[in-house]
């Protein structure tokens, strides 16, 4: 679970981006290539057939023939294919709800040597979610996941260390955490920096900074990116005033957040 840090000070859930896809590789050509590749020497080529079948990519959509190809990738060793095994699990994607299942594929991933899944499952720690809930877990598995590449991780790490709840209170870290995580294009977490600018906690105020970081949120679909950006429209914060532009990102953004968010509330 992502959290965000709101505009108006609030701190709310949201995932980390919207609906949860398969963890895509470099693509292998077409589909019938990957599929007569797709063997227990080749188990990548398994799992982008299973990505192809996961999204109707040039084939007819089919989450069960999915779910067959990528087990048989994970099976191979493919770590990726491990992943987004366990997102099928976790989401009941061509088979049942299995947290529990979905956090074996994390560990198995994250041990294999694959950032992603280290967060994934940081994250069922901290929510308790197919694991015994302790945050202290999830800590670690957060930081190991940021040292060997996840920019997810690194923002939840930043998110810890913000709040001061897990770990010492340290918003100087945070801030460079969340630089981190945004610099590797975890959108976000640039929201969560931007409002760190905006409000000049950890790092100098400087809405200027706060607004780019919003708008390139914003144009990257976070809604909360459209909304932040759309009050420092309204106020003249950071950008030139301009109440009908603020307006309508706001209009933007709350499209995608649930009527009772504090960003929509007006």
């Amino acid at each position: 679970m992502w959290r965000f840090i709101v505009g108006l000070g609030l701190i709310v859930a949201a995932c980390a981006s919207g609906e949860r896809r398969a963890v895509t590789t470099s693509q292998g050509g077409s589909s019938t290539a990957a599929a007569n590749d797709c063997d227990d020497d080749h188990p990548k080529r398994c799992v982008e057939l299973g990505i192809q079948y996961s999204e109707g990519d040039g084939v007819p959509k089919d989450q069960a023939k999915a779910v067959v190809l990528t087990q048989r990738g994970c099976d191979g060793g493919d770590q990726v294919g491990c992943l987004n095994l366990a997102m099928f699990y976790r989401e009941g994607m061509g088979v049942p709800v299995d947290a529990s299942r979905a956090a074996n594929l994390y560990k198995a991933a994250c041990d294999g040597g694959e950032p992603r899944g280290c967060y994934e499952l940081g994250g069922m720690y901290e929510d308790g979610l197919g694991v015994p809930k302790d945050e202290v877990i999830g800590l670690k598995l957060y930081e190991r996941g940021c040292v060997t590449g996840s920019p997810e991780a690194c923002g939840a790490l930043a998110t810890l260390y913000a709040d001061g709840q897990v770990v010492a209170k340290d918003l100087t870290k945070a801030v460079s955490l969340y630089r981190i995580a945004c610099d590797g294009e975890h959108q976000p977490a640039c929201v969560n920096l931007g409002v760190m600018y905006q409000r000049g906690t950890g790092v100098a105020k400087d809405a200027v900074r706060a607004a780019a970081l919003y708008q390139a949120a914003c144009n990257a679909e976070v809604a909360l990116g459209c909304t932040n950006l759309g009050q420092l429209y309204l106020r003249g914060e950071g950008v030139e005033l301009d109440l009908a532009r603020g307006h309508k990102l706001i209009e933007r953004g709350c499209r995608e957040l649930v009527p009772s968010s504090p960003a929509c509330a007006d």
